[in-house]
């Protein structure tokens, strides 16, 4: 009877202890793979594996600036670089434009309207537009010109000669012109000058160039409108005949930016330095003088 009751009290115990194994066995697992498809599942988690699966290294070349090249511009190629005056996507900002040989004629018409670097290796770049301005009832005008507008800002010419163009700057900023030649025969900028530095420019410096008007009906030479913060050194003027003025800082047919005209003055802040004007061989009328300034704060 003893050893029955002992069989039986030992299987109990014997029972008791595979059942708890089984329990402390199968427990931790299923806990580990539920933590694991919670882990898996976890918005965190299926967002960072979203952003690595979904991202193309390429895609990161779209946001690099590309690097600025070098395009040699003649007459031959102009039409592969420029649609409507204005230069295409073959060319972007902030390279080089490298003109050689003559441009002749108003088809070689510029708007530029991208910051370039616009200059001359073989220094033989010569443009004549043939630009004439509408004076005296001439049926005859055009609108040819090599202008600098505001998407231009940041533009730099260097080294180009330039006959018979009207070259209007209009609304543009940190513009620098140097070593250029300008000149011409004929009404190219009437009522607006020659060179043209207006409709609110702002920090455009003209040095060591050459400007010279012959006959032109009486306009301008160098004009600044509404300009503001700019730089005219080491520079020669010259006027030959009936002209207009040499260096003329005015309001004449200008405004700001944005339209409005200051009452006070229209211009401020440019330096006239170290220049040679030359007017002794201009013809002794009413519009034509050396020098004339509109505005404030100017140093001459």
């Amino acid at each position: 009877m003893k050893i029955n009751k002992i069989i039986i009290f030992l299987l109990i115990i014997l029972i008791g202890i595979t059942t708890t194994y089984a329990v402390d066995d199968n427990n931790p697992q299923d806990d580990v793979e539920s933590t694991m498809a919670e882990d898996v599942n976890s918005p965190s988690i299926i967002q960072e594996n979203s952003q690595i699966t979904t991202s193309n290294p390429n895609n990161y070349n779209k946001n690099l600036k590309k690097e600025s090249q070098t395009i040699i511009l003649n007459n031959s190629n102009f039409d592969d670089y420029v649609t409507n005056r204005s230069f295409n996507e073959k060319v972007n900002p902030g390279d080089t434009v490298d003109m050689q040989g003559i441009f002749d004629g108003g088809h070689f018409s510029l708007n530029i309207d991208k910051p370039l670097n616009i200059i001359s290796s073989t220094h033989d770049a010569y443009i004549d537009l043939d630009t004439r301005s509408r004076y005296y009832g001439t049926d005859t005008a055009n609108d040819y010109s090599f202008k600098i507008s505001n998407g231009g800002s940041g533009t730099n010419i260097t080294g180009i000669t330039f006959h018979n163009c009207y070259i209007p700057l209009s609304n543009a900023h940190n513009i620098t012109i140097k070593n250029i030649v300008a000149t011409c025969n004929q009404s190219v900028g009437m009522g607006t000058g020659m060179l043209s530095i207006r409709d609110g420019s702002t920090n455009v410096n003209v040095t060591n160039s050459y400007f010279e008007t012959f006959p032109n009906g009486g306009h301008s030479n160098v004009v600044f409108a509404f300009a503001h913060e700019c730089l005219f050194e080491n520079n020669t003027v010259k006027g030959h005949g009936y002209v207009g003025n040499l260096v003329y800082i005015t309001t004449y047919g200008s405004s700001e930016a944005s339209g409005e005209i200051n009452e006070t003055y229209g211009n401020s802040n440019i330096t006239i330095r170290n220049n040679y004007i030359d007017g002794s061989d201009a013809t002794d009328t009413g519009i034509c003088v050396g020098v004339v300034v509109e505005g404030a704060n100017h140093t001459i």
